[in-house]
């Protein structure tokens, strides 16, 4: 959603378009939508959800289909041009990474 909007703080890059204008709205949406988030319950499994675009990468902490935690990474430099595979394997490992005190010890999907 943001990268339209990130590209315009580059040096020189200013130029407001429509597709900034579609992002713009598309964020204002998403922060005044957010969902509630659950309290993690320590007995339950947690699910791990994990997704790599061409720009950057997304997880989710959840449990029970409940969101506890979101997380984003927007690539920069070399891992722009990483295959799919390599993006998605760096989006698995952002979030074990990110959420080691939830997950070690303990079964996750």
């Amino acid at each position: 959603i943001e990268t339209p909007l990130t590209a315009l703080l580059k040096k020189d890059a200013f130029h407001w378009t429509d597709i900034a204008t579609k992002s713009f709205e598309q964020m204002k949406e998403a922060i005044c939508s957010t969902p509630v988030l659950a309290t993690p319950n320590f007995s339950k499994t947690f699910i791990v959800e994990c997704d790599a675009s061409g720009s950057g990468l997304g997880v989710v902490l959840m449990q029970e289909g409940r969101p506890i935690t979101f997380e984003s990474h927007q690539f920069k430099g070399k891992d722009i041009l990483k295959p799919v595979y390599e993006k998605e394997m760096m989006a698995i490992l952002h979030a074990v990474k990110q959420w080691r005190p939830y997950l070690i010890g303990r079964h996750f999907k």
